[in-house]
């Protein structure tokens, strides 16, 4: 599922802790490929590196996608919006904070195609199961 024709590209970012996906990352090809915008490669990163709390308060994405570990959701998501930097996004107030449990958010997993669906469901179909 692509954005559909016509339609804003949403401005997402991919969070694994402290860490985000740049460019030349298959998270960048997924984001691309749903038709969105990875805004850690559109700031400049390049693979998976460190973001800081004044690149995310610029970037100000619409979307933030974080994974947790099994069974943990509820609380990455809670340590997420306790965040000042992520709190203070568009993502958090339009309550656009996706949290995926286990391995499917791995984009460099066998799971990359489940990321792209649970992606795509989240951003322009429905909640997904695991997602919250």
């Amino acid at each position: 599922t692509a954005c559909p024709v016509g339609k804003h590209k949403p401005t997402i970012l991919g969070l694994g802790g402290n860490y985000t996906y740049g460019s030349e990352t298959l998270f960048k090809d997924i984001v691309t490929t749903l038709g969105g915008i990875n805004v850690g490669a559109q700031g400049g990163l390049k693979g998976y590196d460190e973001v800081s709390s004044e690149m995310i308060v610029k970037w100000d994405p619409e979307w933030i996608f974080a994974g947790a570990n099994p069974g943990e959701v509820d609380q990455t998501k809670a340590r997420l919006l306790a965040n000042p930097a992520i709190a203070h996004t568009q993502a958090a107030r339009n309550h656009h904070i996706v949290v995926l449990e286990g391995p499917v958010f791995f984009a460099d997993s066998p799971y990359a195609t489940s990321l792209l669906k649970a992606m795509a469901n989240a951003l322009y179909e429905k909640p997904t199961e695991g997602a919250k």
